[in-house]
């Protein structure tokens, strides 16, 4: 839903040339943000291979209920079969009520269309789906998610199921908020500045003109 790679390594860029404290925190946040993003990825890896199998599904589920992130599952028809503990932590409803399509009721009203036409597009080519939405918690404040999910086949090449995981991107969110609103503000000073500077120099030039024609 929103391209973020180039803008946010451009506000590191621009807050580390104004702010080598604030470019040193974000570096450590990204470094840290990385390292967490390894460990969940294997761990998903992991249940994703689980569950192809086949006949892991017990060990699937209890890996999926300690990864520190939401996981869920899909048939082929993109109805959600399973969703791990950590959705009913983050909604307050009970273990598995909000199977088959029912999640939607938690999607920012603004954010749902654009997220199920990224659905039933996805399912009907099979590539990998992925979007940053907001989801309704149990304290009715939205948070930003980024839900990706890869189709699992069986040796036909028919798509046997969908493994997705759902993850808390809110503060990383916010903080890029606030690194653009200090871009711009920084940057509406500099156009200020630099028109200002254009304007004397003008009433110099003017003024030097004017001066050379009494002389």
């Amino acid at each position: 839903m929103r391209v973020q790679g180039k803008l946010l390594s451009s506000a590191i860029l621009y807050g580390s040339f104004q702010d080598p404290i604030l470019g040193l925190g974000m570096l450590l946040i990204l470094i840290f943000a990385l390292m967490l993003y390894v460990v969940v990825k294997r761990q998903s890896l992991r249940a994703a291979a689980l569950l192809a199998t086949g006949d892991g599904e017990t060990q699937f589920r209890s890996l999926a209920e300690a990864i520190p992130l939401i996981v869920w599952t899909a048939g082929p028809d993109g109805q959600t079969n399973y969703i791990n503990e950590r959705w009913s932590e983050m909604t307050g409803t009970a273990k598995g009520e909000c199977l088959g399509n029912s999640w939607a009721e938690f999607v920012h009203p603004d954010d749902l269309a654009v997220c199920w036409k990224k659905w039933n597009d996805c399912m009907h080519s099979g590539e990998t789906f992925e979007i940053e939405y907001r989801l309704r918690d149990k304290e009715n404040r939205y948070r930003w998610f980024i839900n990706r999910a890869v189709p699992l086949r069986d040796a036909s090449g028919a798509i046997k199921q969908w493994f997705g995981s759902c993850t808390d991107i809110d503060d990383q969110m916010r903080n890029q908020q606030v690194l653009e609103e200090q871009i711009k503000e920084r940057t509406s000073e500099l156009f200020d500045a630099n028109t200002k500077l254009k304007e004397e120099m003008w009433e110099k030039d003017l003024a030097r003109k004017q001066l050379d024609q009494q002389n």
